[in-house]
């Protein structure tokens, strides 16, 4: 069984962190008209974190039942959990005199994580019994779907948000407009990053409710049944 993030976990799957690294080069003894710019594509950089589940088997099947989304019908006898999180850093470089600013992205690091990893398997299973064995594999199926996602994702999102800044180019305002322009850069590859997030959560809450499923729930409760297993 799968749970869907609610409440505090899925309002962190949204978060946006965008710090702004600023190379500043303050020409301001040259006229507007010598004030040159020029922007190389951004560097960008990706890192995937997916840390191992911690495996719980202290709870009875109604302390996880609890535990269980309420769409789910029956007994559950085990639950996977986490959090898809992402973030960026950008690089914005930027010169100036007293009329005219550049600036440009010069750097993106991207980052993607499953935090809060969890696999509950109930109580009454015990570890080296084929009863826990079959309920522990199917929840570590909903392991490696995050697994498969984010490692799907990571590249694409990553190649998104080198497209947009690349797109971007240089950007020429007022001096004085230097802030604006700043968040305007945010802005722009914080609509994409957005975007991109979505498409990531949708695609894997597709994955993860193929996998619950009544053929599959058969399944497991026939994997112990020495009757049904016959040759």
């Amino acid at each position: 069984m799968y749970r869907k993030p609610r409440g505090k976990a899925q309002a962190l799957a949204g978060t946006i962190l965008a710090a702004l690294v600023l190379a500043a080069l303050d020409v301001s003894a040259a006229s507007a008209s010598e004030l040159a710019c020029a922007a190389s594509p951004p560097r960008t950089s990706m890192t995937l974190s997916l840390p191992p589940p911690a495996i719980d088997n202290s709870l009875t099947q109604p302390q996880l039942q609890r535990l269980a989304p309420h769409r789910h019908p029956g007994r559950a006898l085990g639950l996977y959990r986490a959090v898809v999180n992402g973030d960026f850093d950008l690089g914005i470089e930027i010169r100036w005199n007293e009329t005219e600013a550049c600036l440009w992205l010069s750097t993106i690091a991207l980052r993607l994580e499953a935090t809060d990893r969890e696999i509950y398997v109930i109580r009454e299973r015990r570890p080296g019994t084929c009863a826990y064995e079959a309920v522990l594999a199917h929840e570590r199926r909903h392991e490696a779907v995050d697994a498969a996602v984010i490692n799907a994702f990571g590249p694409r999102l990553e190649a998104a948000l080198a497209q947009r800044a690349a797109s971007l180019g240089i950007v020429r305002v007022a001096a004085g407009e230097r802030d604006a322009a700043q968040r305007w850069l945010v802005s722009a590859i914080d609509e994409v990053f957005r975007e991109q997030m979505r498409l990531l959560q949708e695609e894997r809450e597709r994955r993860q409710q193929a996998i619950d499923n009544a053929i599959e729930y058969r399944r497991i409760a026939a994997a112990c049944d020495p009757l049904r297993n016959r040759g």
